[in-house]
């Protein structure tokens, strides 16, 4: 192995969420895996602690500097988990050198906009 290889992986939650992380496949053969958990923050744990026996998608990531992604989820080990600001997808973002921004939570943010305004629109009809 010439490197560092970076996967993007995930699991899925009661079919509506995904979880995801960093698995990081170093170039002694060690595979670790980087994710932010509520009540556990940013941890660096095997795959199978990651998908807990559920079936996962790995996809490959083409970074730049694949020393800086590790370097960066190194330095977020234990950082603190939080929903709305630091979730599983703020952090792998963030590792990736991207803006750490959360499409789940945005759709989920759309989605409950989308619910509130029908049920105002129905209930102004009445």
């Amino acid at each position: 192995m010439n490197g560092i290889k970076i996967e993007a992986v995930s699991v899925s939650w009661l079919i509506i969420f995904t979880h995801v992380g960093l698995k990081i496949s170093l170039p002694n053969g060690t595979t670790v895996v980087y994710a932010n958990a509520p009540g556990r923050g940013v941890v660096r744990q095997s795959l199978a602690e990651f998908n807990a026996g559920r079936c996962v998608t790995c996809t490959p990531i083409n970074a730049a500097d694949p020393y800086a992604v590790l370097a960066r989820a190194e330095h977020a080990l234990g950082t603190a988990y939080d929903l709305l600001s630091w979730n599983c997808e703020h952090f792998v973002n963030w590792a990736l050198g991207v803006a750490p921004i959360s499409p789940q939570l945005r759709a989920a943010g759309a989605g409950l906009l989308a619910g509130l305004l029908v049920t105002q629109l129905s209930d102004s009809k009445r």
